[in-house]
C-alpha cells in the first residue's frame, strides 16, 4: 500500500511570495481517453487566465503561472497515468522552483485553482470519502484481516491453525470424546484470543475509521466475546461471507457494506459533535468555527461536500470573514475575496494542529459546518 502523506503535508509546500497553482487530473472511468482530460484541463486553464484573481496578478506573477500551465499540460499529456493511478494532484509555483505530485488510484475530477496557497479542499474530501478501514474476516480456525485506504487494498494478517484439524480428524489417541472436543475448544478460543489481539494492535497502529467483520454468523457472534471494548465500539457492518473467498469477491461484498458503514460513521460523527454543544465543547454555524478557528480552539472540522460560501482574508494576519469588507479591522492592509472561505478555513484549522471531516451528503439537523473544540470558547 503506498504511503500517502497526510493533508496537513501538504500545508508544507505553501510558496512565499507567489501564487501556487492546484491541478487535479482524473481519469473519467467512464470515457478513459486521454484527449478527454487534456481537452477538460485545457478548457479549465482558459477559464482561470479570465478570472479576476489572474488578471489582477503582477506581471512577473501572471508569468509563473503561465508557466505552471504549461507544466501541468505537459506532464498531463506526458507523465499521467503511466503508472496505471485514476487521479493525480499536481502542485506547481514556477517562480519559486516548487512542483510537487501525488497520484491516487481512486477516479475524481478535473479541476484546476490558483491561489496563494495549495487548493486542497478537494485532497479533504478524497481522504473522507475514502477512510481507511479494516475488513476482518473469521472462522474458527483461520482468520485475514484487510485494510482499504484511499482506493488501495493490502491483507495484514493471514492465519489457518492446522493443528484444529488435527484434533479433528485424527484426535488424541487414548482419550475419551469430551477430552478431544475441550481441546478442540480451547484450540478455537486461544485462536479467537490471538486474532482479537491482533486487530487491538493494528487498529492501534492504523487508527482505522471503522471495521467490518465477515464469516457465518454463528462464529462472528462468538469471536466478538473476545474482543477489546475500543475494537467493538468501531464495528459498523458485519458480512455473511466465507473466510476463504478471493480478495476480489470479499471486496465486492465490503462495498454493499461500505456505503452504509460510512453512513453510520458520518451521522455518529454529527451526534458526537451535537452532544457537546450544551457544554461548549462544539459550535454549529460558519460564523461560531471561525471564532473558534481563531482562538485555536477546533479540534475538528466538520462540513459537507456541497457547503460553499464566498468571503475575505487577510494575507498578512489571517483574518477571515463572510462579510464584505475592503480593509482588515486587525491591521488595516487590503482584504482579498475567496469564492470559498471553508478552504481558508482548512489551512488554518491544520496549521494549528487539527483534523478535518468531509461529509459524504447533507445531514438532517447539521448546518453545513461545525467543529468539535479543544476547549470552550466565549
Amino acid at each position: 500500500m503506498a504511503q500517502y502523506p497526510s493533508l496537513k503535508k501538504f500545508l508544507d509546500i505553501t510558496p512565499q511570495s507567489y501564487p501556487i497553482t492546484t491541478a487535479y487530473i482524473s481519469v473519467d472511468i467512464r470515457q478513459p481517453s486521454r484527449q478527454n482530460y487534456i481537452t477538460e484541463l485545457k478548457k479549465l486553464i482558459q477559464y482561470k487566465k479570465r478570472k479576476s484573481y489572474f488578471r489582477e496578478l503582477s506581471q512577473i506573477e501572471r508569468e509563473s503561472v503561465l508557466e505552471d500551465f504549461d507544466k501541468i499540460l505537459k506532464y498531463a499529456k506526458e507523465d499521467f497515468n503511466i503508472n496505471g493511478k485514476l487521479t493525480s494532484v499536481c502542485f506547481s509555483s514556477s517562480a519559486e522552483g516548487i512542483w510537487e505530485t501525488v497520484n491516487f488510484n481512486i477516479p475524481f475530477r478535473t479541476d484546476i485553482e490558483v491561489q496563494p496557497y495549495p487548493y486542497i479542499r478537494l485532497l479533504a474530501g478524497i481522504y473522507s470519502g475514502h477512510r481507511n478501514y479494516a475488513v476482518l474476516l473469521i472462522d474458527r480456525n483461520k482468520a485475514r484481516i484487510f485494510e482499504s485506504r484511499l482506493g488501495e487494498n493490502i491483507e495484514h494478517f493471514h492465519i489457518r491453525e492446522n493443528s484444529y484439524e488435527k484434533i479433528k480428524y485424527g484426535g488424541y489417541y487414548g482419550r475419551d470424546e469430551r477430552s478431544v472436543e475441550r481441546n478442540i475448544r480451547n484450540m478455537v478460543i486461544q485462536h479467537y484470543k490471538r486474532v482479537a489481539d491482533e486487530i487491538f494492535n493494528l487498529n492501534r497502529k492504523r487508527d482505522f475509521s471503522w471495521i467490518i467483520i465477515g464469516g457465518r454468523r454463528e462464529i462472528m457472534n462468538e469471536f466478538r466475546r473476545y474482543l477489546h471494548e475500543f475494537v467493538i465500539g468501531k464495528i459498523l457492518g458485519e458480512m455473511e461471507v466465507d473466510p476463504d473467498a478471493h480478495i476480489n469477491d470479499v471486496l465486492d461484498r465490503v462495498k454493499e457494506t461500505e456505503n452504509v458503514a460510512r453512513k453510520k460513521f458520518e451521522e455518529e460523527l454529527v451526534r458526537s459533535m451535537k452532544g457537546k454543544l450544551h457544554d461548549n465543547l462544539a459550535v454549529e454555524g460558519l460564523h461560531g468555527v471561525i471564532t473558534a478557528s481563531r482562538k485555536r480552539a477546533v479540534k475538528t472540522l466538520i462540513f459537507t461536500e456541497s457547503f460553499v460560501q464566498k468571503g475575505v482574508f487577510c494575507k498578512k494576519c489571517d483574518y477571515l470573514s463572510i462579510e464584505c469588507q475592503d480593509n482588515c479591522p486587525v491591521c488595516g492592509v487590503k482584504l482579498y475575496k475567496t469564492n470559498d472561505i471553508v478552504e481558508l478555513l482548512l489551512h488554518r484549522v491544520l496549521r494549528n494542529g487539527g483534523d478535518v471531516e468531509v461529509l459524504d451528503s447533507d445531514t438532517r439537523d447539521f448546518p453545513g459546518i461545525g467543529a468539535i473544540l479543544h476547549f470552550p470558547v466565549a
